[in-house]
């Protein structure tokens, strides 16, 4: 049974959890008395009824109402329980309960054919002889049907080839397993994306192992930590010896310490109401000694020190195995610290669950009426998926009306709901200090920031930040998104903000920070400013000019102020406090800075767009800066005088299109570690000299009018980076020789689009070149052998370089090289060296299309496939790209590649290839091989030995007839427009690696594979190894395949599928679609939803018509194994529900498609354990019970497709999944359903 199904069933209160059905003089003192004990010792309310009824009262009144207070029915049907007209009466009712009721009803097969069950032969023929003589025929059609229905449902079969005890074992297990999602008597309809919650959760607790483990929930205030730990509580509670739940331990622990705490654990878990604990310590060794041998499920909510847990749960020797501890928690450090197993993360609500959320406070089970709509998505956006307040909010808004859901809207602005901060203050109650002065600053001014940004800023501003974020980070008050932006939910940031508020509510110049430009004007006009403000920032709420008329000496009384930021503005303030670390003024308007600024603490100094033309005169003392930005400062024609800053580290002067010279002080800075003058149009000439003494990046790009760079480079002895793109130095192999080896600390040096047609001998000397980039360089032909000795060289970058036509003979000495760029070169020959690149990852040869005639080198024989075989990597992932190789490129057969044994990726498109090396299977490596648009035939048999390779791309390969030889290892074969494709590979021995989680063909316009009757079969025969979750092919349409029995002619459908997880063996989809439009480009996207929950990631199959457009309709086949719905849904797929079965939705969503038609097909698994082979049946051919047990099995296949299919023994259930992708396959090329 779903988690879904079963939370909607929670207004059944059951009585019972199982009525047992049974003929007393068959099983009483055996079968159902094993099965009774076990259920009683797993804690499971069974009703039996012998012994349950009242002695004096009408046994059948009280046994009809016991069945009618059940929630599940084992139906023991032995060999004379139809002659009981008492049994019959029973199953009759249970069948009843079923319909009107949801019972589920778990029968037992006891020595008995379940077809003797349902068709009532042989003893219960016999029995019915009898009765159809005594009793009336409308009580003995009743019994009839009620037999031929549980007949027909899924089982236990008990056989004397196992021990009843192994089946016992199966049904408690079964039933145990499912009440956990059984009705408690606090869920609602209101616990709203829980399903999802209880799904992930569920996996983590690992209920069949045996280990201890402590499972953490982690999350901030208002997610529903303590509301999931409560369902997971009960939902397994019946699993374990002994429980307890012990809520609220931060504040319990703060108010009275661990001693009554202790003591409710004793008192809960053990159920022992006379032993006292005197002390901590005594409680400690009273529960581990207590406890050490029992299976225990504890809860501790609301954890909130690491001491609490040493006193509570120390370690897993307190516990017996089996057990689970279970933490709810706001701050990850706790539960790393006491080293819990598995943290789980509490995230928001996603929209829709918010959305349904919200509703069904706001207006309970009425339709959202249309002026509600908008309102309704604002307050969704305030609550940011936060379960307290979507909860608070709806409660709030319920019966008002649209008029006051907006002034609550406006209302909330400024003064948030008590309520939701009081639970959220918690958390921020609990931090030190620093800590709460940096939460403070990120919620005011740098939430959704760049966490590199926010560091430094906070550094600057004193406040230690890497370890106070990371503490932020464990507590739920920030996370750091993959794109490494700082971010603070909507909510926790305007708590935050409130808090400042409230330091003086009624004059904001009163308070730590302002970032409201209402506020800020407020303060600056009226000069309210005090020493309580510590930071300003205009820019995060205004976007555009201020009106400028603020007080000149606004700032005179803000001696604390450390951080201002500040927008455009004609105003210019005649001071700014010394205390001043941090000032970033965009537009600022005035020529310079005032003269009277004596930012004696001033760090980094931010003028971007400015109208400065001389940052100051003179010589300004700013021991402490460190970081000027003039970006944009379009007016600037000189630097000023540096004397007076000997510390500087970064100096930003991009886009200053008027800047012309700098003051010589510039040679001083020996901190400087950054120079940017990209884009500086005017810039003539550089620094005569600079004094750095730290690695240095220079970025001097685009700047057209620099000319001479010779003065400059002459002691710059640690420049790191150099990047000289798209500058006039004319004369650059003139000035570098004399002075390019005093540059030995220099690691990237960029001269892209440089006027040069060689490098000087001398650059050998930059011994410390990692990265040489002289791209589109139009006039270079060729490289000095001297680069030859530069062994820490990694990256040499020549794209585009259309004359270049020789590489140094010695390149191979350049050990270190990892990638090697020559496509749009000129060249023609590939000096034998090229052998020795032992750590080339990357070698790209690729050629712009000319009508140019050129030859390869004569080495070619070397080379092999794109020069290939000179790489003989030992130790890395080269990757070789040849991408339209003309045919002009008199391209001929390589002789070997033995020296590519680390290759992983060779990229052969478009080489006019006729045939394959012989030998490529040496390639021991090679994990993805593109060998589109050649004309070779067939594949090599050499190929099946590249046991590596995962992917394989033969697209437009027009000559290509056959997939023989292609790898086991194999998970993706593209083949589209292979037009003379005829046999598919055979795959028969083949093991799939576990690390497979998906298998893709696709045959686009393979109509001749299509056609031909041998293809199909050898493609998916037999397998034994891993399973894939998915595997999905694509062809194209001869017909629909009959064997899709529910078939839709829509993009999507719906199906009740009567079969759990433990049932099925697989699901086949099949999506017939067309061409909506000529493109490039399809996806064909698959989402599936079972029982309410959709998968967390959709199936995907995308393909690009490069060798030609689709020409017809095809079709997408796809089969989910059970390995899928495990790692999707868990638990909720493995149980069927109260009507026996479970929802599953199919939605196709196309790029450039068009869905004609969806067919879903279902697998079942029967009995594979006990015959090792299994098949899928109609009701009226079976003979055993599926669901949930043995089953049983059949011959083999008719020899109706034997001609086609070889079939291998398989050792379990599971290989038999290629046996149903071939007949899938069958009945894709030949139609039909090849089994009948």
């Amino acid at each position: 049974m779903g988690v879904e199904n079963a939370l909607s069933s929670s207004t059944v209160q059951w009585k019972y959890d199982v009525f047992i059905s049974f003929r007393g003089e068959d099983t009483r003192n055996n079968f159902m008395d094993h099965l009774y004990n076990a259920l009683r010792v797993k804690g499971i309310n069974t009703f039996r009824d012998d012994e349950k009824l009242e002695r004096g009262k009408p046994i059948s009144l009280e046994l009809l109402k016991a069945i009618e207070e059940s929630r599940f029915a084992v139906v023991i049907l032995s060999k004379d329980y139809a002659s009981s007209p008492w049994c019959l009466d029973e199953l009759a009712k249970i069948i009843a309960c079923k319909e009107d009721m949801g019972m589920i009803i778990l029968p037992v097969f006891h020595y008995v054919e379940p077809s003797d069950v349902r068709k009532q032969m042989r003893t219960f023929e016999q029995a019915f002889v009898k009765h159809e003589e005594k009793e009336e025929k409308t009580r003995v059609d009743k019994w009839r049907d009620a037999l031929r229905q549980v007949g027909d449902l899924g089982g236990w079969h008990l056989k004397d080839t196992r021990p009843e005890s192994q089946d016992i074992q199966k049904i408690v297990g079964w039933i145990s397993l499912n009440l956990k999602y059984d009705a408690f008597p606090y869920i609602t309809k209101d616990l709203v994306g829980i399903h999802s919650r209880l799904v992930e959760l569920e996996s983590r607790l690992a209920l069949g192992s045996k280990d201890v483990l402590f499972i953490g929930i982690w999350g901030m205030g208002g997610m529903g930590k303590t509301t999931l730990a409560r369902v997971v509580y009960h939902m397994v509670s019946k699993e374990f010896e002994a429980r307890g739940f012990i809520e609220g331990v931060r504040k319990k622990f703060e108010e009275n310490g661990c001693v009554p705490l202790q003591q409710k654990i004793i008192n809960e878990v053990l159920m022992e109401k006379n032993l006292k604990i005197e002390e901590e310590y005594d409680g400690v060794l009273k529960i581990k000694n207590r406890l050490c041998r029992k299976r225990v499920l504890l809860v501790l909510d609301d954890v909130h020190e690491v001491k609490q847990l040493r006193m509570l749960a120390g370690e897993c020797n307190w516990f017996g195995p089996g057990s689970r501890i279970i933490i709810t928690t706001r701050d990850a450090h706790v539960l790393k610290a006491h080293r819990v197993n598995k943290i789980y993360e509490v995230k928001g609500l996603n929209d829709e669950d918010a959305l349904q959320l919200f509703c069904s406070k706001a207006f309970e089970k009425k339709p959202v009426l249309d002026d509600y709509i908008e309102l309704s998505n604002c307050f969704l956006n305030y609550a940011s998926g936060l379960p307290l307040a979507l909860e608070v909010l709806g409660s709030f808004l319920f019966k008002k009306s649209t008029v006051e859901w907006k002034n609550e809207l406006e209302r909330l602005q400024e003064f948030p709901d008590r309520a939701i901060l009081r639970v959220l203050e918690i958390s921020f109650d609990g931090l030190q200090k620093p800590q709460k002065e940096m939460f403070l600053h990120i919620a005011c001014f740098f939430n959704n920031r760049k966490k590199d940004d926010v560091l430094e800023i906070l550094d600057i501003l004193g406040l230690y930040p890497i370890i106070g974020l990371k503490e932020l980070i464990d507590k739920s008050l920030l996370k750091i998104m993959d794109n490494d932006v700082v971010w603070m939910h909507d909510l926790l940031q305007g708590m935050g903000r409130n808090i400042v508020c409230q330091e003086c509510h009624d004059d904001p110049g009163k308070r730590s920070r302002l970032w409201d430009y209402e506020d800020i004007n407020k303060v600056l006009k009226k000069n309210k400013g005090t020493e309580a403000l510590k930071a300003m920032d205009i820019a995060s709420t205004c976007n555009e000019q201020p009106d400028g008329c603020w007080n000149p000496e606004a700032f005179l009384k803000m001696d604390k102020l450390k951080f201002l930021r500040i927008y455009g503005t004609l105003y210019v303030p005649t001071h700014l406090p010394n205390d001043l670390r941090i000032l970033d003024w965009i537009s600022y308007p005035s020529k310079s800075l005032p003269s009277s600024f004596q930012l004696d603490e001033l760090v980094q100094l931010c003028l971007q767009q400015s109208k400065i033309q001389q940052l100051w005169t003179g010589i300004k003392n700013f021991d402490k800066l460190k970081f000027i930005d003039l970006t944009d400062s379009m007016d600037l024609f000189i630097t000023p005088d540096f004397t007076g800053v000997p510390n500087l580290e970064k100096l930003v002067l991009e886009r200053c299109t008027n800047l012309r010279k700098f003051h010589p002080s510039i040679g001083i800075l020996k901190k400087l570690i950054y120079l940017n003058l990209q884009d500086c149009e005017r810039l003539i000439r550089l620094p005569s000299k600079f004094g750095m003494e730290s690695p240095v990046t220079l970025e001097i790009s685009n700047c057209p009018k620099l000319e001479k760079i010779s003065k400059f480079v002459a002691n710059p002895k640690f420049i790191q980076e150099l990047s000289l793109d798209r500058t006039a130095i004319v004369d650059l192999i003139k000035n570098l020789p004399e002075n390019l080896w005093i540059i030995k600390g220099l690691e990237i040096l960029d001269l892209s689009k440089a006027y040069i047609e060689e490098l000087p001998s001398s650059i050998e000397h930059l011994t410390g070149l990692t990265s040489l980039t002289l791209r589109y360089c139009e006039n270079l032909m060729s490289l000095p052998n001297t680069i030859c000795n530069l062994k820490l060289l990694k990256s040499l970058d020549l794209f585009g370089c259309l004359k270049f036509c020789n590489l140094p003979k010695n390149i191979g000495n350049v050990q270190g090289l990892e990638l090697l760029n020559l496509c749009w070169t000129a060249i023609r020959d590939v000096p034998s060296s090229i052998a020795l690149l032992k750590n080339l990852k990357h070698l790209y040869i690729c050629r712009w299309k000319s009508s140019e005639s050129y030859s390869l080198p004569t080495s070619l024989e070397l080379l092999g496939l794109v020069f290939p075989s000179l790489i003989s990597a030992s130790h890395v992932n080269p990757i070789i790209s040849m991408h339209q190789m003309s045919s002009e490129c008199g391209f001929w057969q390589p002789v070997f590649l033995s020296g590519l044994q680390s290759l992983t990726y060779l990229h052969l498109s478009d080489c006019s290839l006729l045939s394959i090396p012989y030998d490529i299977g040496c390639l021991s490596s090679l994990e993805h091989l593109n060998l589109s648009g050649n004309d070779f035939v067939f594949l090599p048999e050499s190929m099946s030995q590249l046991f590596n390779l995962r992917r394989l791309h033969l697209e437009g390969c027009k000559m290509l007839w056959s997939l023989e030889n292609v790898p086991s290892t194999i998970a993706s074969v593209i083949a589209n427009n292979c037009t003379s494709l005829m046999r598919l590979p055979e795959l028969q021995f083949y093991t799939f690696r576990s690390d497979h989680s998906q298998l893709n063909f696709q045959f686009v316009n393979c109509f001749k594979l299509a056609s031909y009757s041998g293809s199909s079969g050898s493609m998916l025969q037999g397998q034994s190894g891993n399973l894939p979750d998915i595997f999905d092919i694509i062809i194209p349409e001869r017909h629909f395949p009959k064997r899709f029995e529910h078939e839709y002619v829509s993009h999507e459908l719906k199906v009740q599928v009567p079969y759990g997880r433990d049932e099925l063996m697989g699901i086949e989809l099949c999506v017939c679609f067309s061409v909506a439009k000529a493109s490039k480009d399809f996806l064909l996207t698959c989402w599936v939803k079972v029982n309410g929950f959709e998968s967390a990631s959709p199936i995907r199959s995308s393909f690009r018509a490069n060798y030609g457009g689709v020409m017809s309709r095809h079709l997408w086949l796809l089969y989910l194994s059970p390995r899928y719905f495990d790692s999707q849904w868990g638990e909720t797929f493995r149980r069927i529900d109260g009507n026996g079965s479970n929802k599953i939705e199919i939605r196709i969503s196309t790029l450039n498609n068009l869905v004609k038609r969806v067919g879903i097909h279902y697998d079942i698994i029967n009995d594979s354990a006990s015959k090792g082979t299994q098949n899928k049946r109609s009701h009226d051919e079976d003979d055993g019970a599926r669901p949930f047990g043995e089953g049983y099995s059949i011959d083999e296949p008719p020899p109706k497709i034997s001609k086609f299919f070889t079939f291998l023994p398989v050792s379990h259930h599971r290989s038999s999944f290629y046996y149903n992708l071939q007949v899938l396959m069958f009945s894709l090329f030949w139609g039909g359903n090849p089994m009948k």
